[in-house]
């Protein structure tokens, strides 16, 4: 006699959800949470500015109209929560500075806590512990669920979707359903409503796609899917109850049945996945961030100046190597989306300026120092180096004017969860993205934001650090 299946895994995630206190937060995830809030609504105060197409995105809510419920950051406006959801998760992806969960493949907070802040304005005075614990609550979701992935066998492929978005959510939704504090019944209605939103190919990550305005967009649609399937639930509405085990649920659709079910469930408000999220030091994608670190110390540490640099030789495999193709492209980006992906022209730039901003991604992109020593950046095939992890370890050395040589070998980079960023540094990147919109914040005033996410866990009401990005 055939065992009989395990009961779906929306309920125990739903009760998670539903139960888990701010009491409950290890230290760990304490610090995580604090930290990830003040990075993505700066990431999503420069997003707003300088992302591809995000203020004909912001205008074109804008003009549905509808009540005035929700912060759109950046655009001195509020909207209807779900179109200041959709708004927010653009900016916070738009340009490519968003944190990562890099077992799992996705990118959490941009998700997560554009949805939580909309639905925490929509619903009313919501204090920095029940926001918090919403946080925590969707990104463990997020972390979980791509963990529950990774951990599958190896031979099935999962290189079609993204994640960000197929997964993010049902995380986001859960954190809304917290914010609402909603029981755990009416929260695995909500996962079972938002199923049906659960999307997202990795189609915008290709040659061509780089292009696409929408690639900096989609979290957006996540966020926005998520306040509106909570929003659906308290308004009585139900959704499907075996959300991720069912026949057509989640898992078998998309993953063939395939996913490890204790790294999804055991533990829960426990040992904490989201733990292991990381923040990223510069705006690039996460597998060029090893060796743009590696050369920043090289530079750096032995004082190298780009005119003593005969050659820089970046030792890749796996994915990390197609960051390199095609050459010409990757040396030379035509945009933003392509010179975050493009590992020897960013190699370049961090060699020649010992720094690497979104003004370097985007303004910068023709300047002719930088280009001249991306042609002197090659690619040395080494199967030790960028292999199926995608992540490192990664190597680089740099062959100077006079023979000398020095090398650089690093697991993981600057803002790893083995290498976290530190509490001032995340503050100075929060700085200079709120720098960029367009109208910029009194350094007085973002200086009192630097200081209200310090203490986010004791405001009264946590939705005020989100109207003052407005």
């Amino acid at each position: 006699m055939a065992a009989a299946a395990p009961p779906d895994a929306s309920i125990e995630l739903a009760r998670f959800a539903a139960e888990i206190r701010y009491e409950d937060l290890s230290p760990a995830a304490h610090r995580m949470v604090q930290a990830v809030v003040m990075d993505t609504l700066g990431v999503a105060s420069a997003g707003a500015a300088r992302g591809t197409g995000q203020g004909r995105l912001a205008r074109l809510l804008l003009s549905s109209g509808g009540t005035a419920q929700a912060t759109i950051i950046g655009r001195g406006a509020k909207a209807p929560a779900w179109m200041a959801a959709m708004a927010n998760g653009a900016s916070a992806r738009g340009i490519n500075f968003d944190d990562g969960h890099d077992e799992g493949s996705t990118h959490p907070s941009g998700v997560v806590v554009p949805a939580v802040f909309a639905m925490a304005e929509q619903s009313g005075k919501v204090d920095g512990k029940r926001l918090m614990t919403a946080v925590a609550v969707g990104n463990e979701i997020i972390c979980r669920l791509g963990r529950a992935l990774a951990r599958r066998p190896q031979s099935l492929p999962m290189d079609r979707w993204f994640l960000t978005s197929v997964l993010g959510v049902f995380g986001a939704t859960a954190a809304c359903c917290r914010v609402l504090n909603l029981d755990a019944a009416r929260t695995r209605d909500a996962l079972g409503i938002v199923l049906f939103e659960s999307a997202g190919t990795l189609e915008a990550f290709s040659p061509t796609g780089q292009a696409a305005m929408i690639r900096g967009m989609i979290a957006g649609f996540s966020a926005r899917a998520a306040v509106m399937a909570a929003s659906m639930v308290e308004a009585g509405i139900t959704g499907v109850p075996d959300v991720f085990d069912g026949r057509f649920g989640l898992f078998k659709a998309y993953f063939d049945g395939s996913y490890d079910r204790g790294a999804l469930l055991i533990g829960l408000g426990e040992d904490w996945a989201l733990s292991d999220i990381g923040l990223k030091a510069w705006p690039t994608v996460r597998y060029a961030s090893s060796y743009v670190d590696a050369i920043r110390r090289i530079v750096t540490d032995h004082d190298v100046r780009p005119e003593q640099i005969a050659e820089i030789r970046a030792h890749v495999a796996g994915y990390a190597a197609t960051r390199f193709e095609p050459a010409d492209r990757q040396r030379k980006p035509t945009n933003y989306n392509n010179a975050g992906h493009a590992t020897p022209y960013l190699i370049a730039a961090m060699a020649a300026r010992r720094q690497l901003t979104i003004q370097d991604l985007s303004d910068r992109l023709e300047d002719p120092q930088v280009l001249a020593l991306a042609q002197r950046v090659v690619q040395v095939d080494d199967p030790e180096f960028g292999g199926d992890n995608r992540l490192g370890p990664a190597k680089v050395a740099v062959t100077l004017n006079d023979g000398r040589v020095h090398e650089q070998v690093l697991q993981f980079c600057y803002g790893d969860p083995q290498d976290p960023m530190s509490w001032d540094d995340i503050a100075r990147k929060f700085r200079s993205c709120v720098a960029l919109r367009a109208s910029p914040l009194p350094a007085e005033d973002v200086e009192a934001l630097v200081t209200l996410f310090a203490n986010l866990g004791e405001l009264a009401d946590a939705t005020e650090v989100v109207r003052r990005l407005a």
